[in-house]
């Protein structure tokens, strides 16, 4: 009887960790591969203007419509009747405010997933998002902010956020991503001010992360990219897959150097051409690197023939470099001990050679030469007489 409780023990151990694994493969697989989806309710749904300003759409969801404020938000979900510990998603719509301060929201939202602010007028953005770790959607499409963040790191705090949602807005930056999801969505869509570096910079962000960074609506995804010239200084409108071969460029810039992009050169009817510095210098390099560049990627450099040094005495092309000319090793002092030696034995073989020569002349003739003659006798000459 023991025998078969004990085996029935055990049975449903193993049954429990099947369901727990098979739970686990769902969470990891399946639902990081899907698209996060935000919670939004449309203009409709708005309470009428003689109530309360916020309205509860569900058991946990939260609704609020033209408030005016931080405080004004706070007053009203208050008269709404939510209990915030139980809520999870939130979504104000047409807000219209001087200020929204991240870091005056309760504590008591702290069960927050799903947070939007859309079709509203903000003229700053300040403060953390200090309390809500648990996002994992954040929806701030369809606003105009007056200005860029106030706080660059507003969202360091949400390591669960896989979507981040900042289309139709004019921001030219992002605020620092410190996600950490396998998984990261974003959405720049119809952005007309965001600047090329800031994509540049998160997608160096999830290379060090080690996230997969999404983009959604891929094709409707453009960024800003300032080119200065020789003579004129223009604004450049770039698309994503462009952003995607800078980035890739600077994957591939060479162990030791930094790369820096300048910008890119768009010619009707000819191939995008991308200028890219590649800075080696002061690096105490006895060889040059391996993938500077230049006949491996050839085939998307365009003009890679006519690159030229402007340091050199002449115009060289960097395809043309010797290494011997850019690539100088630092002198050691036991190079000279070479020459010193080499002094040595010079000056040994002279002595030897005129010893010799003064024994022949004394053979042949019996007197020294006058240099030998002039010198003082020394206590060892009698063995030479």
């Amino acid at each position: 009887m023991l025998d078969l409780n004990v085996n029935i023990t055990n049975m449903s151990k193993r049954s429990l960790f099947l369901i727990v694994f098979i739970f686990y493969i769902y969470v990891t697989i399946i639902q990081c591969n899907e698209l996060p989806l935000c919670y939004n309710q449309p203009a409709e749904s708005c309470p009428l203007q003689n109530k309360c300003k916020c309205v509860k759409t569900g058991d946990s969801a939260l609704f609020c419509c033209q408030v005016q404020s931080n405080e004004d938000l706070i007053k009203n979900f208050e008269c709404s009747g939510a209990k915030l510990s139980t809520i999870t998603a939130l979504h104000i719509y047409n807000m219209t405010a001087d200020n929204f301060n991240f870091g005056k929201f309760s504590p008591e939202l702290s069960r927050l997933i799903s947070f939007s602010i859309t079709n509203s007028y903000i003229n700053r953005l300040l403060g953390r998002l200090e309390y809500m770790h648990q996002i994992t959607c954040l929806n701030l499409s369809n606003n105009a902010f007056g200005t860029e963040w106030q706080d660059p790191l507003a969202l360091e705090n949400l390591k669960m956020l896989a979507m981040l949602d900042f289309s139709n807005v004019n921001i030219s930056s992002l605020p620092t991503i410190k996600s950490q999801v396998p998984m990261f969505w974003l959405d720049v869509s119809n952005n007309v001010k965001i600047h090329c570096a800031s994509l540049l910079d998160l997608m160096e962000r999830s290379r060090n992360a080690k996230y997969k960074l999404y983009f959604k609506k891929y094709n409707e995804t453009f960024c800003m990219s300032s080119l200065s010239f020789h003579w004129f200084n223009s604004t450049e409108k770039v698309a994503l897959n462009q952003v995607e071969i800078i980035n890739k460029l600077y994957e591939d810039c060479p162990l030791n150097c930094s790369c820096k992009w300048h910008g890119i050169e768009m010619v009707q009817e000819t191939k995008t051409l991308h200028t890219v510095e590649v800075d080696c210098s002061n690096k105490q390099l006895s060889s040059l690197p391996e993938n500077i560049w230049l006949l491996t990627n050839h085939i998307h450099i365009p003009d890679y023939n006519e690159i030229l040094c402007s340091n050199m005495q002449y115009k060289v092309k960097v395809i043309d470099l010797d290494q011997k000319l850019v690539c100088i090793k630092k002198a050691d002092w036991t190079h000279y001990m070479y020459y010193v030696i080499a002094a040595e034995l010079s000056v040994l073989l002279l002595l030897i050679g005129k010893v010799s020569y003064d024994y022949w002349v004394f053979k042949t003739a019996g007197y020294l030469p006058w240099p030998a003659s002039k010198m003082p006798k020394l206590p060892c000459d009698w063995i030479f007489e």
